[in-house]
C-alpha cells in the first residue's frame, strides 16, 4: 500500500476508484465498501483508494472528548487498511483551517483536482466537507459534472443491528469480545511500544476493554495478557515495538 500525506499536486494515478471517510477500527461495514472498490477498480483497471484524515477533529478542536474512543491509532488503521485491500492511501492532516472546507471545495480540489478519481463510492448516509453538508445526492451532482461516477451502498447489518464504529466500540467496552470481532472481522488489535513486560497505550482516545484478562495472539504465538485500569497491557512479550491481537476474554 502507498501512502500519500497531505499531497499538494495531481496524483496522476491509473483510474482512481475512491471513497473517504475515517474508517475506524476496519469493520464489516468499511470492508464493504473496499470489496466493491475492488470490483469497480478490476473493471476499469483502476487504483483502490481510500481518503482519510489525522488526527480526528476532537483532538485538534478540543472538543469534549469524555466517553468518546477510537478502535484505531493512525499506525494500527493503515496496518488494517493494507490487509483489507486498500492500494493507495491518502492522509489528510486536518486542521481548523481544513475542517473549514466546504464540500463542494473537498470534491472538486482534493477528489477531483488532487486524486483525479474516476469512480467515487460513499457508504450509507455518509456526510462530509465543513458542518457536514456534503452528501450522496450533492456528490452525485458534482460527479456528473466532473466526469466522475458516484455509487452509495446500502447500511451494513448484523442479525438485525446496525454495523458501525460505535456499534464495535459499545460492544468492547462492555467486554464482548465476541461480538466486536465479528463486527469487525478481524480481532481488536494494539500496536505499542513494550518495555518489561509492559505495552504502553499513549493515545488518550485509544479504546481499552475492561480491565481484566484477555487471550491473545502475538508474533510469538497465543498469549495471556492483563489490561488494567492504568491503560496499560501486561504482557510477555520482546522489548520494543510489538503488536497483539484481542481474541477472548477470560
Amino acid at each position: 500500500m502507498i501512502i500519500c500525506r497531505n499531497p499538494s499536486s495531481p496524483l496522476c494515478l491509473p483510474s482512481p476508484v475512491v471513497t473517504t471517510g475515517s474508517f475506524d477500527g476496519v469493520h464489516i461495514g468499511h470492508r464493504a465498501i473496499i470489496e466493491r472498490l475492488e470490483s469497480i477498480a478490476r473493471d476499469i483497471g483502476g487504483t483502490v483508494t481510500l481518503i482519510t484524515i489525522y488526527p480526528h477533529p476532537r483532538k485538534v478542536l478540543g472538543l469534549d472528548s469524555e466517553g468518546f474512543y477510537l478502535l484505531s491509532s493512525l499506525e494500527e488503521k493503515e496496518r488494517l487498511l493494507e490487509a483489507a485491500g486498500i492500494e493507495v492511501l491518502v492522509e489528510l492532516e486536518f486542521t481548523p483551517q481544513f475542517g473549514m472546507l466546504s464540500s463542494d471545495d473537498f470534491v472538486r480540489k482534493i477528489v477531483h483536482g488532487i486524486i483525479g478519481a474516476r469512480h467515487v463510492i460513499v457508504g450509507y448516509n455518509h456526510h462530509f466537507g465543513h458542518d457536514r453538508k456534503g452528501d450522496y445526492h450533492s456528490l452525485a451532482a458534482m460527479g456528473r459534472e466532473l466526469g466522475f461516477g458516484v455509487s452509495e451502498l446500502d447500511k451494513q447489518d448484523m442479525e438485525g443491528e446496525k454495523v458501525s464504529s460505535t456499534t464495535v466500540r459499545e460492544a468492547l467496552l462492555r467486554g464482548d469480545i465476541a461480538t466486536a470481532t465479528a463486527y469487525m472481522g478481524h480481532p481488536y488489535l494494539f500496536i505499542g511500544q513494550v518495555d518489561k513486560g509492559v505495552m504502553s497505550v499513549s493515545d488518550p482516545l485509544k479504546l481499552m476493554p475492561p480491565p481484566g484478562y484477555y487471550m491473545t495472539s502475538a508474533l510469538n504465538g497465543s498469549t495471556i495478557v492483563e489490561i488494567t485500569p492504568q491503560r496499560t497491557i501486561l504482557c510477555d512479550m520482546p522489548d520494543g515495538k510489538q503488536s497483539l491481537e484481542i481474541a477472548a476474554r477470560i
